[in-house]
Parts: C-alpha cells; structure tokens; sequence
C-alpha cells in the first residue's frame, strides 16, 4: 500500500487515529531469563523490550472500544456511518465483533458495521475499503478499527511477539493526518503462514 505525505483537495485518508493496549506487560528480559537465552535476542534483535497482556476483562471488543472512544468524544457518534472491525481474533462465528463495539460506543441504528478477519492483512483491507467507501461518498465518516489479542505457544520463536493492543482510525475526505494512496499492489498465495484452526488456541 503507497501512503502519501500529501494532503490534496480531494484526497481521502486518516484523519483521526487512536491508540489502546493493556496497562499489563511482561518486561522480555523476564521472559529471557525464564528461557534461558540472551535478553539482547529480543531487546536488540526483533527491538522488543515488553509484551502487552490482556487483563482478565480486556478481550478484542473491550480494547476496540477504548481506541474509538477518543474519537467518537470528538467527532460525534451521529457522524460516523460506518465501522469496519479488523482482526485475527474471532470472538463468535458468525456475529460482527465490531457490533459489540457498535453497542458499547452507542453508536446510531443506522450505522453498518462489517468485520474482516485475516491474519495480517485484515486491517489494511479495511483501510482501503474505507477509503474506497469516502471517495464514493465524500460526506461520509469511516471508522477503522483492528483490534487483536497474538497468543503462541510456549517455548516457540513467536511467543516474544505476542501481544494486545488496538487501533481506531477515522477516515474522512479531505484528512487533517494522512492522505492514502489508491495504488496498492496484490500478491495472495496459499502458504501456511498463519493458521490456527479451531481446535486450538495458539496459531
């Protein structure tokens, strides 16, 4: 995806964002010490120091909430006609989380709510929908959120990349932060990347 640096008269792109992650941290030097390896591996070599955790009422919808919030306080709950939910995480197979986000937010009836799930791409697919929506309709107000809770299993190469956090992204026309490009390029391949399936709880 080509973000531009610009902002132009009928440019379509962020123009509010939010962040949110848990307030619990397991510092990676523990981690190290527990794995018995070099803390420099994780500190230095992916440039890590901390892994974010969930607490015990914080799941993807919670977090999600907690991004927007910001933003809904500032722009108005009416201004927003649509919420797209990115995730790796499914709370239900069939339900929107976003929905549950759309209930906590009292967020308007006439607000759509859609929910993409795929690891990695999820949250960028949703980006260029919003925008794709915005230039079709300049009046109207996306709000982006990916929201994910990583988990892997223990004593394996992923587990210090773990983590939670959520992010909330207002998309409008002409925006105050960043304006996005509608060159992308696409590339898809059936390769076991990332895959968990529902028997398990760890990719």
């Amino acid at each position: 995806m080509s973000l531009g640096t610009s902002v132009g008269i009928a440019s379509v792109g962020i123009d509010e964002i939010s962040f949110y992650t848990s307030s619990y941290y397991l510092d990676l030097r523990t981690l190290a010490e527990q794995q018995q390896t070099d803390p420099e591996k994780y500190y230095t070599g992916i440039g890590q120091e901390k892994m974010g955790m969930a607490a015990p009422d914080e799941d993807i919808v919670t977090m999600a909430a907690n991004a927007a919030l910001p933003i809904i306080e500032r722009v108005g709950r009416d201004a927003i006609d649509t919420l797209l939910f990115a995730t790796e995480t499914g709370i239900d197979q069939s339900k929107s989380a976003g929905v549950y986000v759309h209930r906590l937010l009292d967020m308007h009836s006439n607000c759509r709510v859609v929910e993409l799930k795929q690891a990695c791409y999820s949250a960028t697919a949703a980006l260029q929908m919003a925008c794709a929506l915005v230039a079709r309709k300049p009046n109207s107000k996306v709000l982006v959120i990916a929201s994910d809770i990583a988990r892997y299993d223990l004593d394996t190469p992923g587990e210090a990349t773990q983590g939670c956090g959520a992010v909330a992204m207002l998309i409008s026309h002409n925006p105050s932060i960043l304006a996005v490009s509608p060159d992308v390029g696409n590339y898809t391949d059936d390769v076991m990347d990332f895959w968990r399936p529902n028997y398990r709880s760890t990719p």
